[in-house]
């Protein structure tokens, strides 16, 4: 115990999300630079609980309840400089998350932090937002850098858990102290363990990212439910986005119901007439909806997730 913080240490492992294997290992499209084997540590922030959290989830990391269920992973190199809470030009006061740059750092020691939220229910999909100030001191990156934002699945730890990138930092790099609202993440419906974290790599380069003002908000479809959902079925060509749906359902055999379209920032993209079946071709731009169907009073009777990945 250090100052309130834990200090656990974890038995060797590969340091590598699970997925990715020697040959393939990369992030955002960029080689992961291999490593000496180290042994690891996790700097947990104390908390009570692992339950789910439910959305809407945010936080500025500005109290302790803000903090609650972060955990810091080290794959990496040990720097003395690691994910942490600054009270320094955060995005909203009084803090942000931030990272230092490995100070005196070598070209073959390359930190790999990882900051992991607490476990969030991504069962419906959600929609992820923050404020970013990625600096660096020469206005650029370096090929050992990396910095971005991944979908934990299975697991806290990233070695042990399905690490999905959902999108790079890196592009957002400045010379400057401004934030930058990033463009919105979707997630799709994730069931299980699942966590968003923030990814830092670097060996020299002084990149010092700070983020704020993290959203993780629910896939909204603007209508209410209305007792137990209906049974949907649904058959999909995700490359063509080709979807066919069936409502079997007898109380609302024949019922002429309204069948909509929603994209993950809860945009409607698509209304029609629905009775019993129907075939439709979702919007041309890649991604996850949710496919609902609404009785005359503008209530859900059914509901599913539908992706097209072209």
């Amino acid at each position: 115990m250090l100052g309130g913080i834990v200090l656990q240490p974890i038995a060797n492992r590969s340091p590598l999300p699970r997925q990715h294997n020697a040959a393939q290992a990369h992030l955002f499209g960029k080689p992961l630079l291999p490593m000496r084997t180290t042994t690891l540590f996790v700097l947990c922030l104390p908390f009570a609980a692992s339950a789910q959290t439910a959305l809407p989830y945010t936080t500025g990391f500005d109290n302790a309840a803000q903090q609650q269920g972060w955990q810091q992973f080290r794959t990496g190199h040990l720097s003395n400089y690691s994910w942490g809470i600054s009270a320094n030009a955060a995005a909203s006061a009084p803090n942000k998350l931030w990272h230092d740059y490995p100070v005196g750092g070598n070209a073959t020691d390359t930190v790999r932090d990882w900051y992991v939220s607490p476990l969030l229910d991504l069962s419906g999909g959600a929609v992820l937002t923050c404020k970013a100030n990625i600096y660096a001191i020469m206005g650029s990156s370096m090929p050992s850098d990396a910095c971005g934002i991944y979908l934990l699945t299975g697991n806290a730890n990233p070695d042990l858990a399905t690490a999905t990138p959902l999108q790079d930092l890196l592009p957002l790099i400045t010379t400057g102290s401004t934030y930058t609202t990033t463009t919105a993440v979707n997630i799709p419906p994730t069931s299980g363990t699942a966590h968003i974290a923030f990814y830092y790599q670097a060996t020299q380069n002084w990149l010092t990212p700070g983020i704020d003002d993290v959203s993780v908000q629910p896939v909204n479809v603007g209508v209410a439910e209305h007792g137990a959902l209906a049974n949907m079925s649904i058959s999909m060509s995700p490359r063509e986005g080709l979807v066919t749906i069936a409502l079997n359902d007898a109380r609302y055999n024949g019922a002429m119901l309204t069948l909509q379209l929603w994209d993950a920032r809860g945009a409607q993209v698509l209304q029609q007439a629905f009775r019993d079946r129907a075939e439709l071709t979702l919007p041309g731009t890649a991604g996850h909806y949710i496919c609902t169907l609404c009785d005359g009073a503008g209530n859900v009777v059914a509901r599913a997730p539908v992706q097209r990945i072209q």
